[in-house]
This record gives structure tokens, sequence and C-alpha cells, in this order.
């Protein structure tokens, strides 16, 4: 009987819009409101009861087509896979307003589109994207770098689904980064090696890698930076943009221009004419990311990869000092402000950062910071106290001593 039944639906469930048999399962088919025929399948041996689950589904997406065709639902959209998104959506109005495009357009470059690219949208699932992690985690990638390359799948998946190409965003987990204790020039003997070094290379070297260590700006800053923005009269110096953009925090700020930093700059600001403070050697402003403030440049050539020490990276290696970021001087900056005893409040303004979160970093490196607390537990150990035996334990012991 149930096999007759069976025959029957195969024979008219096509034509009456109903499942009907395809394989060995049940196949339904619709049209969706953008007028492109769907199907879907539901095997025999992933559903206890297919047909019924087949005809389920078939009622639930007719009711949002009738929904939509009511006004009731808004209209979906065709899903496009990854790569035509990336390129019509992502691209033309996220990654040219983002600070590093160039990072974003390599990530999705070298990792992304390759393994998502032919998905449509809704087919990303999180089952897709744990095997994408276990993609990455055998191609030796960092944590870092793993960690980056999640975020941007984050970041398109969320404004997918802000666009309604789909309805539910896949679970993604990124690695935990661990945390490191910064890097920063510590004495001022390092300090002083490091400038030393620069300035035998060139004064607008040393002029440049004086001011990040004494203001604490970032790269960006720095080479977004006018004479106009710097005024010897009032010591400010008035950051408004990095490169020819607008600051990460998009606000102004003011930096003073502390007493080491100021017969610096006016000796550079006699010997550079240009409107830029520091300018590249063409005249115009620089580029994210220069050679300039690299420690290193690679390439790769016919024998392979090669590296190249940058201008920074050839400072440190002649001032004797270990490798570090551009953006380590600012953290010098920032702790030996606070080893003087800088103000932490005002510390916070001349980084232009929004809380004092990021500044309790450095707050460990105060003259100051634990003095109330070094006497806590008193001035001198207390002498241990003296072990008195139990009087059980002590006439045992007398037993046993008079006993031998």
């Amino acid at each position: 009987m149930a096999s007759k039944e069976n025959g029957m639906r195969k024979r008219s469930g096509r034509h009456a819009g109903l499942p009907y048999r395809y394989h060995a399962g049940w196949r339904i088919q619709w049209v969706d409101s953008n007028g492109k025929r769907r199907s879907k399948v539901f095997p025999d041996t992933q559903y206890e009861r297919p047909y019924d689950e087949a005809v389920a589904d078939l009622a639930r997406i007719k009711g949002e087509l009738q929904a939509i065709k009511d006004g009731r639902l808004p209209p979906k959209k065709a899903v496009p896979i990854f790569e035509d998104f990336i390129d019509k959506y992502w691209e033309p109005n996220r990654t040219k307003h983002k600070r590093s495009p160039k990072d974003d357009k390599s990530i999705l470059r070298k990792h992304l589109v390759p393994f998502f690219g032919a998905f449509p949208l809704n087919q990303i699932t999180t089952e897709k994207v744990e095997q994408f992690g276990a993609h990455l985690a055998e191609s030796n990638l960092s944590v870092k770098t793993v960690h980056n390359v999640l975020t941007l799948l984050i970041s398109i998946m969320r404004y997918a689904y802000d666009l309604d190409f789909i309805f539910r965003l896949p679970k993604i987990k990124k690695p935990r980064i661990p945390k490191r204790d910064y890097i920063y020039l510590r004495t001022d003997a390092q300090i002083r090696a490091f400038l030393n070094a620069a300035r035998e290379r060139s004064l607008p070297l040393f002029a440049l890698f004086a001011t990040a260590v004494y203001s604490g700006l970032r790269a960006g800053e720095l080479f977004g930076l006018r004479w106009s923005d710097v005024d010897f009269k009032k010591l400010l110096i008035t950051v408004q943009r990095s490169f020819d953009k607008p600051t990460k925090t998009g606000e102004v700020r003011h930096v003073p221009i502390v007493d080491v930093l100021r017969p610096i700059l006016r000796e550079w600001h006699l010997q550079n004419q240009n409107d830029l403070v520091f300018p590249n050697e063409a005249g115009n402003m620089h580029t994210p990311n220069p050679r300039v403030i690299k420690y290193a440049h690679r390439f790769t050539t016919k024998k392979g990869l090669k590296e190249v020490k940058g201008e920074f990276g050839a400072i440190l290696e002649a001032a004797g000092l270990p490798r570090m970021r551009f953006h380590d001087l600012r953290h010098t900056f920032a702790s030996q402000w606070v080893m003087r005893g800088g103000d932490l409040f005002k510390l916070q303004k001349i980084l232009g950062h929004a809380d004092q979160q990021m500044v309790q970093r450095y707050a460990h490196l105060a003259p100051e910071a634990y003095e109330k607390e070094r006497a806590i537990f008193g001035k001198k150990a207390s002498k241990p106290t003296r072990i008195h035996k139990f009087p059980a334990e002590k006439k045992r012991r007398t037993r046993e001593a008079k006993a031998l």
C-alpha cells in the first residue's frame, strides 16, 4: 500500500505543486520572489519522514511568498556569490572608506576569495567557516593573521546581513591573541643611541624619529603634519589629519612641543621649506606604510624571498637595538612620560585615546605607583612563632624514651 502511495505521489506531485520522488529522496520546486526557479531535495537517509518534511517546508515557502506578495514581508533579494558580493557591494561601499584598504584587499585576495568565492552567501554556514578555520590552521599563519582574516569575514557577513542577503549569521570564533608586553626604548642611553644613529644617517630622518619619540604621534599623523600645524609661540602641535584623511578618532587634538623637541623642529624648519613637515624625497606626502618606517622590506625575486632593511631597521641595527615597530616609538613616548612623573590624564589627551583604559598599561611605570603600598605588610617580617607540643604527643615521647 505504501509503495502504491509513493508511486502516486511520484507521478502526480511534480505537476500538482507537491513533493515528488527524486532519486533516493523527495524534491520540491517553487518560483521565488525574483522569478527564479528554486528546488530542494530531502534525502531519505537524512530525514525520518522525508515526504512530510518536504510538504511542511514547501508550505512555509509558499506562505513567505504570499506574505511578500501581500506586502507583509519585504521581497527577498537574489543571493550573490561571495566574490560578486565583494566586487559589487563590499569594496565600493566599505573598503574605500577604511583606513587600511590595502590590508583588507590582501586578505581577500590571499584567503577569503579563494576559499569562499564561488559560494552563495547563504551557503557560508558555521560548518563551512569551521572548514575554513581548519584550512587556515594548516597554512602555518600566525595567530594574529588568522584573527585578522576572521575579523574581516565577520564584517563582510554582517554587512550581507544588514543588506538582507542573508537572514542568519554563521558563528565565527576568532582565536585569542596572546597578550605581550609592549616594546619601547627603556633608557635615556637607548634613546640617545637611536637618535644619534638617525642623525648620522640624515637630518630629515633624525627630525622624523625625534618627533616620533618626543611627541607620541602616529605614523600617519606625522606624515600628514604641515608647518601651519606647528605653533612655535604656543609650543603646540595641532594634530588634525592622518596622511590626507582625518585622524584615527576623527578628532583634532593638541600635543605639547616639549623642551628637547623644540630646537630639533626649529633646525629642521630652517632646512625644510616644504609645506609638509616630513615629505618624501620628491617633496610629496608619503604613502601609507612607507619604507622609511619599516624595519625591513620583503620582496620576491627569481631566487626567492629577499629582505632588505628599511631606514628604521637600519638605524636600529646601527644603534645596537633590538627589532621593533615604528609604533613602538609611541610606546616609548608614553612610557617615558609616565616614568618622569607625567600626568596620566594629560597623556590620554596627548595620545588621543577616548578613555583611560588604553593609558592604564603605563600606570605601573610611575615613580610613585606603589609607594603607599610598599609597607602594606609591615616594615619587617615577624619572627617565627615557637611551636608548642601537645600534651599527648609529649607523654608518648616520654614513654618511648623510658622504653629505650
